[in-house]
């Protein structure tokens, strides 16, 4: 039966010590830099120089088979990939570079010529066993005499087996709770991770201690030369643990996700190898290098998912177990990288370090950092090269835009010599080769365009130069203007460049562009840009004088309701809702009354009053009305009585309405100038008065009985006399009143003699009989009268 598992152990590093000569080490290289190339020419090969330990001749991070096929039902023991595997998982190796696979609960052993083979019942590795004498186990490492330490079946039991076959039990037959990963340390100590989150610490003489009992989901350990225990942990946030040889346990944290950690190793100089699996089975799986002062670099990306275990080599090289794959795999840790592509033509020889070609473009100068690796350790180098054209060259210009007299920095090559540096055509003011690949060059009147130098050597252009000159503006019409009305101003240059409108020192939002319609009074200039670099016109003056329609305003005064009131009222309405002003000065007043659309001042006597109307900001504006409150005149009625159809026509004035009432009756309400009212044979009593009752009343009495008669008799305060034409015999009528009691004279009175009615104000009189004398000409009446 298969079984998926992705916790993996590895062998400790003092088992990797290798059989090295005492003069072995890392390689210290070294490159003759800086290195300047040219374009198009093949170079002198760079080949590194190497004081240290030699670099084998390998490509850093390739990935080979070493044994296995493609993934069987049941294993193949033979040589190479002639052999095949069905879920290879921990990896260990011992001083002789022997590998041993833990395969599905098989012990397989690899040999340095790749021959496989599988563990037996008596402790020997024996080619294709039978499945019934195979051993079963399922974890196991080995120390540094040869002894490996396995579990055999899910037992959790250790046991010992000797390079002999002789195999025994170890820890005293300790039962373990899930044993999860075992590795051994250089003085024979054995430690053990379980599942439940302890790690146990076995000694040579079988004593149990626990140097850990919390970690959370421990899985595979390695081993530094110090002793120092990694243990991959698959808790989030922790995803390796450092236990010290004191038992002192810390985290490292990594930028990637810890349920993706798989093997984990160590090499000579204590750099840590960890698996990293992908999240799909779709997608490779990588191996990253972590130094101890905590650098890390990316080893190979090239590797197939799950990962299983992992082990170093005695050439320095990483050997992988693909469980999906079921391959083992190398990869190549020695030979030489570099960290950045070098310029297209140029190539890296992996194998040799050695840089050869000839480039097909131009590069600036870029350091490239290049690390040879062996087995016992790696060192790096800094080179600095760069590749310029052969001839005279422009590559860059800072900045792109200028204005005259700007200083324009030019970047190129073979500039030595220069003898002319012109922008757009026309020539520079000054120009100064600072070196080689340096020129310092003051912009002239200048033209957008192509920036060109001649030098001996050649000559050398270079387009996108934009000259940005002192715009000026323009206006369609004069720049002073009623307010209702506008004027467009226009930027010269008119394209090309980046436009920003200003008023004053205030940028003008959304004027963006090379024209600009003003509508109001200001200081107006424009900023043409191109990158950083611009130019501000002379600022252009408008005045927009301010006015308002003809029609904005309506203004009118109501009249007094009656003579000496202060009711009237002036009222204004404007069209459009501004802040107004209106100042009015009249009968006793003197004020100003602020408002926005509308207005009425209350209270007003008659008079002549001046109105003032002004705009808040538009101190040059104001508009002006003169208005009369007026009150009501006095009430005139003029009368002419029409004895033929006996009616009497009244005429009006001082009202807009006038009532009349006949005999005490309202006959009718009017507001003609002039009516007919029909009267009776005999005295007429009529009433005029109007819509105003502070006018007052007008009363006249109408007699049309055709004879002189006084009425009303009796009397009281006046008396009336009906006077007619043909009674009339003078050119005056006299009116004297006799108190009849003793004769005496108590009114006496003359009139024109006039056909009408005669009215007699007789209110000093006394109540009593009176003789009422009325003489025209020759003709004298007496009337007896009485006074109640």
């Amino acid at each position: 039966m298969t079984f998926l598992r992705f916790k993996f152990n590895t062998l400790p590093f003092a088992i990797l010590l290798f059989s090295a000569k005492l003069y072995a080490q890392a390689p210290i290289i070294s490159y003759s830099t800086p290195q300047t190339f040219f374009v198009g020419k093949a170079i002198t090969p760079l080949i590194p120089t190497n004081t240290g330990g030699s670099v084998p001749a390998n490509v850093y991070g390739a990935v080979t088979v070493i044994a296995g096929n493609s993934p069987t039902m049941s294993p193949k023991d033979g040589i190479g990939t002639l052999a095949s595997f069905t879920y290879p998982s921990y990896l260990s190796i011992d001083t002789s570079g022997n590998i041993y696979v833990c395969d599905n609960f098989l012990l397989r052993k690899i040999t340095p010529s790749t021959v496989v083979s599988t563990l037996d019942l008596n402790g020997i590795f024996v080619s294709n066993p039978p499945a019934s004498s195979a051993f079963q186990t399922s974890d196991m490492t080995i120390d540094r005499a040869g002894n490996m330490y396995i579990n055999p079946a899910l037992t959790n039991i250790i046991k010992k087996i000797a390079p002999g076959g002789t195999i025994s039990s170890y820890g005293g037959n300790t039962t373990f709770v899930g044993i999860d990963g075992m590795i051994t340390d250089k003085t024979g100590n054995l430690y053990i991770c379980e599942a439940s989150g302890a790690i146990r610490k076995i000694t040579p003489l079988g004593v149990v201690t626990t140097l850990s009992s919390s970690l959370g989901n421990p899985s595979a350990m390695t081993i530094d030369s110090a002793g120092n225990l990694f243990v991959i942990n698959n808790n989030a946030g922790m995803p390796i643990l450092t236990i010290t040889p004191q038992g002192l346990v810390s985290a490292k944290q990594f930028a990637f996700n810890p349920a993706y950690l798989a093997g984990m190793t160590v090499d000579i100089n204590n750099n840590i190898y960890l698996g990293i699996n992908s999240s799909s089975v779709s997608k490779p799986s990588s191996v990253i290098r972590l130094m101890p002062a905590n650098d890390t670099s990316m080893v190979t990306t090239k590797l197939k998912p799950l990962l299983g275990g992992m082990v170093i080599d005695k050439q320095g090289n990483l050997i992988v177990a693909e469980s999906t794959t079921a391959l083992i795999k190398k990869v190549n840790l020695t030979g030489y990288t570099i960290d950045h592509a070098l310029p297209a033509g140029l190539t890296f020889d992996s194998a040799t370090g050695i840089i050869s070609g000839a480039s097909t473009v131009v590069s600036p100068v870029r350091t490239y950092k290049i690390t040879a690796y062996n087995a016992f350790g790696s060192n790096s180098y800094s080179i600095n090269i760069a590749v310029i054209p052969a001839t005279t060259s422009i590559t860059s210009l800072n900045p792109t835009a200028a204005i005259t007299g700007g200083t324009v920095t030019i970047k190129g090559y073979k500039f030595t010599g220069a003898t002319s540096v012109s922008f757009g055509g026309t020539p520079a003011q000054s120009f100064t080769v600072s070196t080689d690949t340096v020129i310092t060059a003051k912009v002239g009147t200048g033209a957008s365009g192509v920036v060109s130098v001649t030098t001996p050597s050649g000559n050398a252009s270079i387009n996108g130069f934009v000259f940005v000159p002192m715009p000026t503006v323009a206006a369609n019409g004069p720049l002073t203007f009623l307010s209702t009305d506008s004027v467009t101003l226009t930027a010269s240059p008119s394209s090309g460049y980046s436009y920003q409108w200003y008023n004053g020192n205030n940028p003008i939002v959304g004027a963006t562009k090379s024209t600009y319609t003003v509508h109001q009074s200001g200081s107006y200039n424009i900023k043409i840009i191109s990158g950083t670099v611009f130019q501000i016109s002379t600022a252009v003056v408008t005045d927009a004088v301010f006015t308002l329609p003809q029609d904005n305003f309506s203004v009118s005064a109501t009249s007094a309701t009656c003579k000496g009131s202060a009711d009237g009222v002036i009222n204004i309405t404007a069209v459009q809702n501004l802040n107004y002003l209106a100042a009015i000065t009249g009968e006793a007043i003197n004020t100003s009354y602020p408002f926005t659309s509308t207005l009425a001042v209350n209270g007003l006597p008659a008079g002549t009053y001046h109105v003032c109307i002004s705009v808040e900001g538009q101190s040059a504006y104001k508009q002006c009305y003169d208005l009369i409150v007026a009150e009501p005149k006095d009430l005139s009625v003029y009368s002419i009585v029409n004895n033929e159809n006996t009616s009497v026509t009244l005429n009006f004035s001082g009202a807009d309405q006038y009532n009349i009432a006949l005999n005490g009756i309202l006959y009718t309400t009017t507001k003609e100038q002039t009516i007919t009212v029909p009267l009776i044979d005999g005295s007429n009593d009529i009433v005029v008065t109007t819509d105003k009752p502070c006018q007052g009343a007008v009363e006249k009495i109408v007699n049309i009985s055709g004879k002189m008669q006084p009425y009303p008799n009796p009397f009281q305060n006046i008396l009336y006399v009906n006077l007619t034409q043909m009674q009339l015999h003078g050119n005056s009528v006299r009116v004297e009143i006799h108190n009849m009691s003793d004769g005496k004279l108590v009114y006496s009175k003359s009139f024109p003699a006039l056909q009408g009615v005669l009215k007699l104000d007789v209110s000093g009189l006394g109540n009593g009989a009176f003789a009422l004398h009325i003489q025209s000409g020759n003709l004298e009446n007496v009337f007896k009268v009485l006074k109640d």
